[in-house]
Formats: structure tokens, C-alpha cells, sequence
């Protein structure tokens, strides 16, 4: 048994940045979330360049394999979220070092900084 221990994320690009919404300073915020297969870890609101740290959540246990999801949520009517990457996590990569992926999807390009440790 394993543990995965989030450590940080990083924003290089938000999901739909276009030169309309820059002019107007909207739409320049993603406001994404991490789901660790499929309960939500983490929610926030980032812009391009933006690191959050996420090393005060709790380690999450797992056996053979742990599906993380980055997804972005959309308001409005009829919108549904859009998922930025899933990036799946084996027992095998406990104790390395740490683990950097990165996630793009569409205009979206995130980091997502990680550790897998023993249980």
C-alpha cells in the first residue's frame, strides 16, 4: 500500500483566455479542482503563473492505483466542467523522487507536483 501526497500545482496557462477577455481583465482566472478517484481534494481560483501549494492535504492511501483528475469548473447555465488532464499513479512509483507532470488540455496548461510514499 501506497500513499500519494500532493505537494504543488502551478498555472502556465488558464482554460480560455482570448485577447476580448483580456481587454475586459475576465476570464484570465481558471477556477480549477483535484479529484483523487473521483472525491474532491482541492478547489481554487488561479491565473497564469500563479503556484499553489498543496502540501496541507492529507496523504491519500491507495493499493496498485489512484486516478488524479484536474478538472475546471464552469458557471452557468447548462455548462458542464471541463476536465483538464487525468494522470494515473502506480504503487511502483513510491519513494521516488518528486514527481512532475505536466497537463494540457485546449488553451489549459497546468503542473501538478506530487510524491508517492510508503504506507
Amino acid at each position: 500500500m501506497a500513499k500519494l501526497k500532493l505537494h504543488r500545482i502551478t498555472c502556465k496557462k488558464t482554460d480560455d483566455p482570448d485577447e476580448t477577455d483580456a481587454i475586459y481583465d475576465v476570464g484570465l482566472e481558471d477556477e480549477p479542482y483535484i479529484l483523487v478517484n473521483g472525491k474532491e481534494v482541492w478547489t481554487g481560483r488561479m491565473s497564469p503563473g500563479e503556484v499553489i501549494d498543496l502540501s496541507d492535504i492529507d496523504p491519500f492511501p491507495f493499493r496498485d492505483s489512484v486516478k488524479i483528475e484536474l478538472m475546471e469548473r464552469e458557471t452557468g447555465h447548462g455548462r458542464n466542467d471541463d476536465v483538464l488532464g487525468e494522470i494515473t499513479v502506480n504503487e511502483s512509483e513510491v519513494n521516488m523522487q518528486k514527481i512532475v507532470k505536466e497537463i494540457q488540455k485546449g488553451k489549459a496548461e497546468y503542473i501538478l507536483e506530487y510524491y508517492i510514499v510508503e504506507s
